[in-house]
């Protein structure tokens, strides 16, 4: 068992077993700098185990977050919360056997437009209005890969982030239609059982414009055509809102940066800058990823790139 999981007990009597008879594996090849995440199998039961890092430092975050899995659960978009330690940062989940959705179908996609509708809803506005768990995670991240990169010398990142603050002072001349965001729409975050879609990882949560949440999930699984049209119809039939063509295209891009800049912080302090400094000025034009060769943090590197690549032909 990972040393840093407490209450092992509590956590396998939450399952109707014993800790003898419990196992705990990790669910993610790299984790988070503020959370980890872990399948516990007990007997018959099986739950997911969500520890928050330096919980004492980050207490009314993980009380709000234990609150949205709570509520997202009671208006069927969230797996049921099972337990919860306030003291050491330990959350158990449902675990909802779900598959890999990189080609998702129209009832799922129909799923999709349901759930976010519930979330985009006055009432759940309402209960968590002025939340934001994410700006805080997003500005550190920026600081440190903004000394790195004048260190390094890297213009490509300058570049990004200058690119996102344009789209964000862009959309200041756009009236927001306020809701409350799950802001990390990706494929860890999104579970379907096949009839309904879950919600989970609300680490990012925070109010904002629809759009956002809509173009996060849009990118993730790169909707376009008959698909896009179907999934947007649903979701303005389920919601009531009217979905803005261009609100839309300036969200796409900037989640396409946000998560290519994010990537890129949390992998660069791990990576030989001279490899860093070859790829970053290469030419980027043909630019694919296709890295299954190198090393994990390099891949992750990559995969930054091509976020941010592709932010660029988007908005060009």
């Amino acid at each position: 068992m990972p040393a840093d999981i407490k209450h092992l007990d509590r956590i396998s009597s939450a399952l109707g077993s014993d800790s003898r008879q419990t196992s705990i594996t990790p669910m993610e090849a790299t984790p988070t700098p503020w959370a980890e995440t872990y399948l516990v199998k007990a007997q018959n039961k099986t739950g997911v185990l969500r520890l928050v890092k330096d919980v004492c430092g980050k207490a009314a975050e993980f009380a709000i977050e234990t609150r949205l899995n709570d509520y997202s659960a009671k208006i069927g978009i969230g797996p049921r919360l099972l337990m919860v330690d306030y003291q050491s940062g330990n959350m158990l989940l449902e675990f909802i056997d779900s598959p890999h959705l990189h080609h998702p179908t129209d009832a799922f996609l129909s799923a999709l437009a349901d759930s976010l509708a519930k979330l985009h809803s006055e009432e759940v506005l309402n209960q968590f209005f002025g939340i934001d768990l994410f700006s805080y995670k997003f500005e550190q991240i920026m600081k440190l890969t903004t000394s790195w990169s004048h260190e390094a010398d890297i213009s490509y990142f300058k570049e990004s982030l200058e690119a996102y603050h344009t789209i964000v002072e862009t959309l200041t001349h756009y009236p927001v239609e306020m809701v409350f965001l799950h802001n990390d729409l990706n494929f860890t975050n999104i579970l379907y059982d096949g009839t309904h879609v879950y919600f989970i990882d609300w680490d990012h949560a925070r109010t904002g414009d629809f759009h956002q949440d809509l173009a996060i999930a849009i990118n993730t699984f790169q909707l376009s055509g008959g698909q896009l049209e179907f999934f947007l119809a649903h979701y303005s039939l389920e919601s009531g809102r009217s979905v803005s063509d261009e609100k839309l295209r300036l969200y796409r891009e900037l989640s396409y940066l946000r998560y290519g800049l994010v990537t890129l912080g949390l992998s660069v302090p791990h990576l030989d800058h001279d490899r860093i400094h070859h790829h970053l000025t290469s030419d980027m034009t043909d630019f694919k990823f296709d890295a299954s060769d190198l090393p994990l943090t390099e891949r992750i590197y990559m995969l930054s790139l091509s976020f941010l690549q592709t932010a660029k032909a988007y908005g060009e």
